[in-house]
C-alpha cells in the first residue's frame, strides 16, 4: 500500500528524536560533507596549479593508500564500537580538510587527500553498523531510508550554501568552504565523543587468543564465504556510482563544458534534494520487491545515463542546465533505490560477531573501485573520452548481476525488506 511521504516522516522524526544529540552529530557532519563534496577535486584546479591528471593520480594514490585503514576501522567497530569510529573518523577528516588549505604541490595534495581518504574508510566501515544499532530490532531499510534522507536534507544545505559562496569569484570562497567543513567535522566529534560510552562487542575468540590474531580470523571467514566476496565484487564493481556527482560529471561540466564552478554544488544539492523528500517514501513502496532486483534497477538507470555521454556534443547554454537538472533527478533516484539495498545486505548476510569487519571488507572493495575511478576521469581530456563511460555503465550493470547472484539462494530476511508492514 502507498503511504503518504508525510506520514512516514513524521513516524521517522519520532524515532529520531529518541537518539537526538547523535541524530544532531550526523546533520551537522552531514553538512560539511555538502559543502566540501561537490568541490572535493575542482578545489585544486581551482586554487592550485597542478594538472588534471596528476591530481586524478594524486587522488588513486591516496585513496589506494588509505585501503588499510578502512580494514581498522572494521576492527574499532567491532572491538571498541561504532562511536569510538564516528569520533576517529571526524578528527582526521578535519585535520585533512586542513591541509587542503595549505597544499599546493602534488606531495601536499597527496597527504591532505589520504587524511580525508583515511577518515571516509573508517566512516563507511562503521555507517551501516552504526545503522544497524540504531534500528534496534526494526525493518533495517525503514530506519536507513530516514537516516539517509535526514543526511540528504543536510547535504542539500551545505550544498546550497556552497553554491552560494562559490559563486563569488576568486579563490577566497574555495577556502571558506574548506574552513566550514572542519568546523562541522570537530563540532560533530565533540558531540559523539560527550555521549555515554557503548558497550565493547567481543567475539567469541576475544578472551582466548590475541587481539590480533582474532582480528585476522574474522577477516579471514569473510573472504573465505562465497557470499560476502560476490557482496565484495559488487560493491567494487558499483563504486563508480558514488563517484559520478562529485567527480566525474562535476569535471565534465566544469573542465571541458566550461559551466562555473557552482554548477558542482548545484548537481550535488539536485541529487541530495530528491533523496531528502522521497528516500522514505520509495523506500517504502518499493520493499516488497527483492533488494537484488532494486540494485538491478539502479544499474539500468546508471548505464542508460553515462552511455550518452560517450557520445554527445559539449552542450552549452540551456542545453548544459536541462543536462544538470535530469541527471540529477536521475542520480537521487538511484541512490534511494540502491543505498538502502547495499547496505542492508552487508548488515544481514555476516553474523554479528563480525559484522564490523565484513562491512570493513565491503566497504574496502568499494574504495578500490573509488580510488581506480580517477583514472578514468583522467580519459575526459583526451580523444578517448567516450570510454570511461562505457567502461562505467558495463561495470555498474556487473556489479548488480554480482549482488543478484550472492542473494540467489538466500533465506528471504536476506533477499527481502522482512517486517510486519510487508507481511499483512
Amino acid at each position: 500500500m502507498f503511504r503518504n511521504p508525510m506520514t512516514v516522516a513524521v513516524e521517522g522524526l519520532q524515532e529520531l528524536r529518541r537518539n537526538g544529540k547523535v541524530s544532531t552529530a550526523v546533520f551537522v557532519d552531514t553538512v560539511g560533507v555538502g559543502l566540501m563534496a561537490p568541490i572535493s577535486l575542482v578545489y585544486f584546479t581551482l586554487t592550485t596549479n597542478v594538472t588534471l591528471a596528476q591530481l586524478g593520480i594524486t587522488l588513486t594514490l591516496a585513496t589506494l593508500a588509505s585501503l588499510p585503514v578502512g580494514l581498522l576501522g572494521g576492527v574499532i567497530v567491532d572491538r571498541f564500537g561504532v562511536k569510538a569510529a564516528m569520533v576517529s573518523n571526524n578528527i582526521v577528516s578535519a585535520m585533512g580538510f586542513l591541509m587542503y588549505i595549505f597544499a599546493q604541490e602534488p606531495i601536499g595534495i597527496f597527504i591532505a587527500l589520504f587524511l580525508v581518504a583515511s577518515s571516509e574508510r573508517v566512516y563507511w566501515a562503521s555507517w551501516s553498523s552504526y545503522i544497524h544499532q540504531m534500528s534496534a530490532g526494526r525493518p533495517f531499510e525503514k530506519w536507513f531510508a530516514f537516516i539517509e534522507a535526514v543526511k540528504a536534507g543536510a547535504m542539500g544545505l551545505g550544498a546550497i550554501l556552497g553554491a552560494v559562496l562559490l559563486s563569488t569569484a576568486g579563490t577566497l570562497p574555495a577556502h571558506l568552504v574548506v574552513l566550514l567543513n572542519v568546523a562541522t567535522s570537530l563540532f560533530a566529534a565533540v558531540i559523539f565523543a560527550i555521549q555515554p560510552l557503548e558497550k565493547t562487542r567481543t567475539t567469541p575468540a576475544a578472551t582466548e587468543e590475541p587481539e590480533l590474531l582474532s582480528a585476522l580470523k574474522g577477516f579471514h571467514d569473510v573472504i573465505t564465504d562465497p557470499r560476502s566476496l560476490l557482496l565484495a565484487a559488487g560493491a567494487f564493481l558499483l563504486s563508480p556510482i558514488m563517484m559520478l556527482p562529485n567527480i566525474a560529471i562535476s569535471v565534465v561540466l566544469v573542465s571541458v563544458w566550461k559551466m562555473p564552478p557552482s554548477v558542482a554544488s548545484i548537481l550535488f544539492a539536485l541529487n541530495v534534494i530528491v533523496v531528502a523528500l522521497f528516500q522514505t517514501t520509495i523506500t517504502h513502496n518499493v520493499q516488497r520487491f527483492s533488494r537484488a532486483s532494486l540494485i538491478w534497477t539502479s544499474a539500468i538507470m546508471i548505464a542508460a545515463s553515462a552511455i550518452p555521454l560517450a557520445f554527445i556534443p559539449v552542450l552549452h547554454g540551456m542545453g548544459a542546465w536541462i543536462y544538470v537538472i535530469v541527471v540529477g533527478i536521475i542520480l537521487g533516484i538511484v541512490d534511494a533505490l540502491y543505498l538502502p539495498a547495499t547496505n542492508a545486505l552487508m548488515v544481514a548476510v555476516p553474523p554479528e560477531h563480525r559484522q564490523g569487519r565484513s562491512v570493513a571488507v565491503f566497504q574496502t572493495s568499494a574504495a578500490v573501485g573509488m580510488a581506480l575511478f580517477p583514472l578514468l576521469v583522467s580519459l575526459l581530456q583526451t580523444p578517448y573520452s567516450a570510454l570511461m563511460w562505457i567502461i562505467t555503465a558495463v561495470s555498474v550493470m556487473a556489479g548488480a548481476a554480482c549482488y543478484s547472484l550472492a542473494t540467489a539462494n538466500a533465506p528471504a530476511n536476506i533477499k527481502y525488506a522482512v517486517s510486519e508492514e510487508v507481511d499483512a
